[in-house]
């Protein structure tokens, strides 16, 4: 197991082959990218850094299930694009 107990998760990670020691990382990523927008409420600098770390991420993600033709993806595409829009029209904003 890969430290993460959840079967979705694993299956999600199984199909394009994300290396055994990753998924603890991934997730450790995801809630600092989590904790560091709601920060970003209050100090927008944060906010901007945590969310191009968001958009990273899960521009990571829809990359690496492309070549798994793992379509089913929707969500990650999703969690890209809306940090995205906010950090644009926040810097629309200013």
């Amino acid at each position: 197991m890969t430290g993460v107990d959840l079967p979705q998760v694993v299956d999600n990670m199984a199909k394009p082959d994300v290396p055994e020691p990753w998924p603890p990382w991934l997730a450790t990523a995801k809630t600092a990218g989590a904790i560091g927008l709601l920060v970003g409420l209050a100090v927008p600098a944060v906010g901007g850094a945590a969310a191009i770390g968001v958009i990273l991420h899960f521009a990571g993600a829809v990359i690496t299930h492309l070549p798994a033709k793992d379509y089913a993806r929707a969500p990650a595409v999703a969690l890209t694009l809306l940090p995205t829009a906010a950090l644009l029209l926040r810097a629309a904003s200013t």
